[in-house]
């Protein structure tokens, strides 16, 4: 596997004015892509759309031109499997070095170790120790941000009537066989607005001070402040008093309102101190939809191990019919209906018979081409942690990404990558 291509800067990528990016470098760049995008299976003809044709094998062979190991045999979908099933005897003689050199970037050393302990081969594996070191050190980062949650906890309290634990925190804590198995990179907690001020107090009191490459000004506006960082712990705090950031079309989602996000609060516990947690149905479709609104391919397979890890968990006492009930015809209706299909395609969850076909009518725009297109750019990038190219670079995959899910028919969106890949970030129809 070669090594990831770096972040292209924004000063790499084309500015022009609106009547300049609509016209002279929209054929260009449209010519130069074009081989590309048949790659992607974004050749897609007008007339077999109008006469609505099944886009299934259209999927099988964007997969097929984008995944150089087949489905069936690529190690990192045997580990994907290992994860799903809780298996623990996951052989690692089928991995390559530049395999576990992926999975310990990505964030899953610890699964891996965890799904490869109890297959006796594997002490003997040239793998074992990299591994290992991965798991020891996620076992350190682990223990010192749930050290930092109890010390926050502790001092908030009386002060701080509500605190919520998000994502990683909580998910670790909840429903992860084991809690440093969930990569940290930072706290996420949602305190009510009116407490905003009163919890930067308590993280300014336990020496945490805010830093951000954005100005101040960015963060009037945004679902959290300015992060926190406490320097001795290397620990980062978020503060939330929202889910989603205001600019994306989740935000817009009714599920996603103040008053509706308090009534899916639960009252729970992290390590004795007295917590709430998002119920199960909404930390399902908030995972997706804050996973969905950007394309990463470093670290971007863990949010769909916490799908399934939560979906093994809550399935028992899940309620669909609530989720279907908030969901019809919303944005993250079709945020969900992309990550489950991509988990329950690939058999790593189980989900009741009619549920895709039901998520699936929900949304706004209802065709699988962009789909299968989506489910082979996760395949490729943030799976197999495949190298980017001059055409499929970063910058240009995310804008396609981001076009790819947009609540709209989909030969709109086929004809909207293009113009949207040349231009400038403010004028696209993302």
């Amino acid at each position: 596997m070669a090594s990831k291509a770096p972040i292209e800067s924004s000063a790499t990528q084309p500015v022009s004015s609106c009547g300049a990016a609509i016209s002279k470098p929209l054929a260009s760049w449209s010519k130069k892509l074009s081989n590309q995008w048949r790659a992607l299976g974004c050749g897609m003809r007008a007339h077999e759309h109008r006469a609505g044709v099944a886009y299934g094998s259209l999927g099988d062979s964007i997969r097929t031109a984008l995944i150089g190991r087949s489905h069936s045999t690529s190690p990192m979908r045997g580990l994907m499997k290992a994860i799903a099933r809780g298996r623990r005897d996951l052989a690692l003689g089928e991995f390559e070095a530049s395999d576990i050199s992926w999975i310990v970037e990505s964030g899953l050393g610890p699964s891996c170790f965890h799904a490869a302990q109890e297959n006796r081969a594997n002490t003997d594996s040239p793998h074992w120790r990299m591994l290992q070191a991965a798991d020891l050190t996620a076992r350190v980062v682990a223990a010192d941000h749930a050290e930092a949650v109890i010390e926050i906890l502790g001092t908030a309290a009386g002060r701080v009537p509500r605190m919520t634990l998000l994502k990683g925190i909580s998910l670790a804590d909840k429903v992860y066989p084991e809690f440093h198995l969930r990569p940290m990179r930072d706290v996420d907690l949602l305190v009510d607005r009116d407490s905003v001020a009163s919890m930067e107090s308590v993280l300014r009191e336990l020496g945490y001070e805010q830093r951000s490459a954005s100005d101040a000004a960015f963060y009037d506006h945004h679902h959290h402040t300015m992060p926190f960082f406490h320097a001795e712990k290397n620990v980062w705090v978020e503060v939330h008093h929202g889910l989603m950031a205001p600019r994306s079309r989740a935000s817009r989602d009714a599920l996603f309102a103040p008053a509706s996000v308090q009534r899916e609060m639960r009252a729970s516990s992290f390590q004795g101190k007295t917590v709430c947690r998002l119920s199960a149905e909404l930390e399902l479709v908030y995972l997706a939809a804050h996973w969905a609104q950007d394309f990463k391919s470093v670290g971007g397979m863990v949010a769909l191990i916490d799908l399934i890890h939560l979906l093994r968990a809550a399935l028992p006492r899940l309620c669909w019919e609530k989720i279907l009930s908030w969901l019809e015809r919303s944005a993250s209706a079709h945020y969900l209906y992309l990550a489950l299909s991509y988990l329950a395609r690939r058999g790593w969850i189980d989900l009741p018979a009619d549920l895709l076909l039901r998520l699936g009518r929900a949304r706004l725009g209802r065709g699988e081409f962009s789909i299968h297109a989506a489910h082979a750019l996760i395949d490729r990038y943030l799976l197999d942690g495949e190298s980017f190219s001059r055409w499929l670079s970063q910058r240009n995959l995310a804008i396609a990404w981001k076009t790819l899910i947009l609540p709209a028919p989909e030969l709109c969106k086929l004809m909207l990558i293009p113009f949207n890949l040349c231009t400038p970030e403010g004028l696209r129809f993302d």
